[in-house]
């Protein structure tokens, strides 16, 4: 299943990438299906309910969702809305892919230097919660 969208953060399963075009960004050599038919709009991805300005932010504030958790945040996702989700967090998306086949037709269509964000601000916050070394990604 393709979406269209012009950027997006995609989330998979605790790791997340930020996509430009990922229907216009596959590589040819792809046996990702190429029907236009198939693309669906970006607003018909799935997700929970938002409030406009703060998106799902208030899911985390009165604790329907916990960032400690969010593992099990994610899980619940997949479970609820199936293999691609989204959530809102202000002006940002953030896409969640669960298929394997959906998560490798992001990969192909990244580039060489993918860039990790969010991960890398979870992986930030783990290791304040566990007095450990940021690491050299997080410096």
């Amino acid at each position: 299943m393709k979406w269209c969208t012009s950027r997006v953060r995609l989330l998979r399963a605790g790791f997340s990438r930020s996509v430009r075009g990922v229907t216009s960004g596959i590589r040819e050599d792809t046996t990702t299906a190429k029907n236009v038919n198939e693309v669906q709009p970006f607003e018909a991805i799935p997700g929970p309910l938002t409030v406009p300005v703060f998106g799902n932010l208030l899911h985390y504030k009165l604790g329907i969702f916990r960032q400690p958790e969010y593992h099990k945040v994610l899980r619940k996702l997949h479970q609820t809305y199936g293999p691609i989700c989204r959530q809102k967090f202000g002006s940002e998306t953030i896409v969640s892919v669960f298929d394997p086949n959906d998560i490798r037709t992001v990969y192909q269509s990244e580039g060489k230097t993918p860039t990790v964000p969010p991960l890398q601000e979870t992986t930030q916050l783990y290791r304040l919660q566990r007095n450990m070394s940021p690491g050299l990604g997080n410096t």
